[in-house]
């Protein structure tokens, strides 16, 4: 295993205008965001952000007319200053590559494509990302694979909060298999049929009805759905939901389970949907759980299949319940998971590490990748 690269391609400058979706809305995509932002500032880089709307990119013309005229006056007023352009999300490029003409510089945009963007761009976002001034970074090597076309892509996975780290880590998980099982997934409660579920849900019905004990919580940001809680008022006795919990919430629900699940379905046309890298599997390994990621996707860098988890062999109800069940069955084997899962997710998700390795894949020619399978021993 090697280490960062002590001499980077491309030397880092002093400043960099970040064009970026959203601000103060949460989210995954917002909180990558503002990890790798506040990792370039802890670089000694200045940032200047620039957030597109306070509420979505389906804005419509006059909204991303103004966002452009914003751009052109911030890009103006740093033109031939030492400035890159980073960009943080594909229906912002060509705000980005006006600010790039602005700048006048040589050095290429770093833009990052989360997942779903990469499969449903437009056929003009899907030529403008192969334009040579551009430098694509993603968040998997899923969702790199998918970019094969695109020259080199740098590959930077999703960073854990320094304190949620530190809460996780301090959950004592003991050392003795359980025999209840309480099952957590974490995820925006809104695509609750995205994120499996209500596959989840059936899995954890059948078991329970061949005398299996165990319970579900479904915990994330809540948004409206109707399926959920009518699964909720049908199976109430043994399903929980927690609506928007609190960090503290949350960190008592992982210190709570003994399983975490994400059962995200990959799906194409009409409405491609898939997990681009699953950053829960990260935190519940943390919280020394085993974990079972989807059949597919970029969570396969978020765990490692048979050391810190499993994963079932397709995105059938039969093959999800197939592997609780072997999880239920092997206690002990899911006990280990977890002990291996925690001491690599300390490794691989060490905060202190992630301005290093920002550096090494935006400006220089690392990979995160290097950090995450390749690091347990």
């Amino acid at each position: 295993m090697t280490g960062i690269s002590s001499a980077p391609e491309r030397q880092m400058p002093s400043r960099v205008l970040a064009l970026i979706p959203s601000q103060g809305l949460g989210g995954g995509i917002e909180a990558y965001v503002q990890a790798v932002l506040d990792a370039v500032r802890e670089l000694g880089v200045e940032v200047v952000e620039l957030a597109f709307t306070s509420r979505s990119l389906s804005s419509g013309p006059a909204a991303k007319a103004r966002f452009l005229a914003r751009v052109f006056r911030a890009s103006g007023s740093l033109h031939r200053t030492d400035t890159d352009v980073l960009c943080f999300h594909l229906g912002l490029l060509p705000a980005a590559m006006l600010a790039h003409y602005r700048l006048a510089t040589a050095t290429p945009i770093t833009t990052f494509f989360h997942g779903i963007e990469i499969w449903s761009g437009s056929r003009i976002e899907r030529v403008l990302r192969r334009r040579p001034s551009i430098r694509p970074v993603t968040v998997s090597s899923f969702s790199a694979g998918t970019m094969v076309d695109d020259r080199d892509v740098g590959i930077l996975a999703p960073s854990v909060p320094a304190p949620l780290v530190r809460d996780l880590l301090a959950i004592d998980r003991g050392c003795r298999p359980v025999q209840d099982v309480r099952m957590l997934s974490v995820f925006r409660l809104g695509d609750y049929v995205l994120k499996g579920g209500p596959e989840l849900v059936g899995a954890v019905a059948w078991l329970r009805s061949e005398g299996y004990s165990v319970t579900l919580t479904f915990a994330g940001r809540d948004a409206p759905n109707e399926l959920l809680d009518r699964d909720l008022e049908r199976y109430g006795e043994w399903l929980t939901v927690v609506r928007s919990p609190s960090e503290a919430t949350l960190v008592d629900h992982y210190a709570n389970a003994t399983l975490f699940a994400l059962a995200t379905r990959q799906q194409g046309r009409p409405r491609p949907f898939g997990e681009g890298f699953g950053i829960v599997l990260a935190e519940a390994a943390l919280a020394g759980l085993p974990v079972l990621g989807p059949a597919s996707g970029g969570s396969r860098d978020a765990f490692i299949e048979g050391v810190t988890g499993v994963s079932p062999r397709d995105q059938s109800l039969g093959s999800l319940i197939d592997i609780i069940r072997w999880m239920l069955d092997h206690p002990q084997e899911a006990l280990v998971m977890g002990t291996n899962g925690r001491r690599w997710a300390r490794r691989a998700f060490d905060p202190g590490a992630y301005p290093a390795r920002v550096a090494d894949v935006v400006w220089g020619q690392g990979t995160y990748l290097r950090w995450l399978g390749l690091q347990f021993a």
